[in-house]
């Protein structure tokens, strides 16, 4: 994941429609989520700060298993 988020020294994020790999879904579905979370708003912050949050998440497994139920809720209502 670190290597997925980092980018290399005077490199841009690629233009055009991203492959779908595990990554993309992720932050994606991560980013959709605490949109929804958040009322409506916006939620855009940088891959590194979602990695993060994300990793402080994964470490208090009460609210990773709330996390992971709250987010599979959402992606079946978005279905």
């Amino acid at each position: 994941m670190d290597y997925y988020v980092e980018l290399g020294e005077g490199e841009k994020e690629p233009l055009g429609k991203q492959e779908t790999t595990l990554p993309v879904l992720l932050f994606s579905e991560y980013g959709g989520f605490k949109a929804h979370e958040r009322g409506g708003k916006a939620y855009q912050k940088s891959k590194e700060r979602m990695l993060t949050e994300l990793r402080v998440l994964a470490t208090d497994k009460p609210g990773w298993g709330e996390f992971i139920c709250n987010m599979r809720k959402f992606i079946l209502k978005e279905e």
